[in-house]
């Protein structure tokens, strides 16, 4: 049994509080309860470093399997990553082939198409042809009020028959007129059927370019002039309510103002400028005239021998025809 005590001057003495008594400074123990003691500690001890060294042991373990664990998922993550890149380099090969296939075929169908409609040169051409262009109005409701505005309707022909379905066909088309990361092919379409109502409008570019050509579509193609930004077309339209001679396809995206005969006085009084290229635009056709009716004629004496009568006739009216011309431009 364990003594509480205290030490004075005459050695030890017990103290009345026992283990809890303030002026406790010693505890005495007999020898066998201090061993036990010692025992105890020691086996404490013993039992926290076994404890320390099994959790040591355990997390080392917890360590290894989780290293073990990712290194044999990511492997087989690289494997699932490997057999997927394999399959979809297998898929894009295949499809590219069908693309190619396909693109092939639509080739073929767009020059058989154009060699049938005499569309040449029937390897470059669109296949697309312009049936009809004309202005129409437009009513259309806002609110309560119905308004007016005017549109141009076109119709197109492609060069897709009806072996195809209407969806495949639809979705083909606006690939090919309307693609998202290239220039619209609807802008490179000349408009080249002819047209509802009559020619008394002209266009002044805004913004773009336009190619001029002369017998557009056919073998004897000729491009006689790019006009851009501020030039006008159209000239002969306003003047002579007919359609002119060249025709006019737009290079790229194009910004036109539309202006007919009866605004043509008013758009000459603040455009002076456009006057000029009016006219300068006006002579120049009048030259393309005069030297496509020189080669006719050139051709027409070569060839007056198998029908002179006929040759007459024709040169008269060839002649008629020029001085129609001259008169026109007032000159």
């Amino acid at each position: 049994m364990a003594r509480f005590v205290k030490e004075g001057a005459f050695g030890y003495k017990d103290v009345p509080g026992g283990q809890f008594d303030q002026e406790c400074t010693h505890v005495i123990l007999k020898l066998k309860e201090y061993d036990k003691l010692l025992q105890e500690k020691a086996r404490a001890e013993q039992e926290t470093r076994n404890t320390k060294y099994d959790a040591e042991r355990a997390i080392d373990k917890a360590k290894r399997d989780a290293s073990y664990t990712a290194q044999k998922a990511a492997e087989e993550a690289r494997q699932t990553v490997a057999d997927m890149e394999e399959a979809l380099a297998a898929e894009k090969a295949e499809s590219a082939h069908q693309r190619a296939l396909n693109a092939n075929l639509l080739r073929i169908a767009k020059e058989r198409a154009n060699a049938d409609r005499k569309l040449k040169p029937k390897k470059e051409h669109t296949g697309y042809v312009v049936v009809v262009s004309e202005e129409r109005e437009y009513r259309y409701r806002s609110g309560r009020k119905w308004n007016k505005v005017k549109l141009r309707e076109t119709v197109l022909q492609s060069p897709y028959t009806v072996d195809f379905s209407e969806t495949e066909v639809k979705a083909q088309i606006e690939r090919e007129l309307f693609p998202k990361d290239d220039v619209w092919l609807i802008g490179k379409i000349g408009i080249t059927g002819r047209y509802g109502g009559t020619y008394e409008e002209m266009y002044k570019i805004i913004s773009g370019s336009v190619a001029i050509y002369i017998r557009y579509g056919e073998k004897e193609e000729h491009l006689i002039g790019i006009y851009s930004k501020s030039k006008c077309c159209g000239e002969t339209n306003v003047f002579s309510s007919q359609p002119s001679i060249y025709t006019v396809v737009a290079y790229g995206d194009v910004c036109l103002m539309r202006i007919t005969k009866d605004s043509l006085e008013e758009f000459i009084r603040r455009n002076p400028r456009n006057a000029i290229d009016i006219m300068q635009n006006m002579v120049h056709t009048n030259m393309l005239m005069q030297k496509n009716i020189d080669l006719l004629l050139d051709d027409i004496y070569e060839k007056q021998d198998i029908n002179k009568r006929r040759t007459e006739e024709i040169k008269d009216k060839i002649k008629q025809y020029r001085m129609n011309g001259f008169n026109f431009l007032g000159i």
